[in-house]
């Protein structure tokens, strides 16, 4: 497991495979996941997607005051 994280520690930018494995999700359900959180995906050339990494650290912290930790 730390070699895998050691991949992702200096990365800026993840193709949508590397961002779903990032977050443990499979690529479909990351798919949704950022259609329906509008989470921003960058457009490289005609069809290469990319998501910054920062904006999936943002999705992995809590956010204080939101549902107060209830669902």
């Amino acid at each position: 497991m730390r070699k895998k994280q050691a991949l992702f520690d200096n990365r800026i930018w993840m193709t949508t495979q590397e961002a779903a494995e990032y977050l443990r999700l499979t690529e479909n359900a990351f798919r949704i996941y950022a259609s329906r959180y509008k989470l921003r995906r960058y457009t490289l050339g005609k069809r290469a997607v990319r998501y910054k990494a920062s904006d999936l650290d943002r999705l992995l912290t809590p956010q204080k005051g939101v549902n107060d930790g209830y669902y």
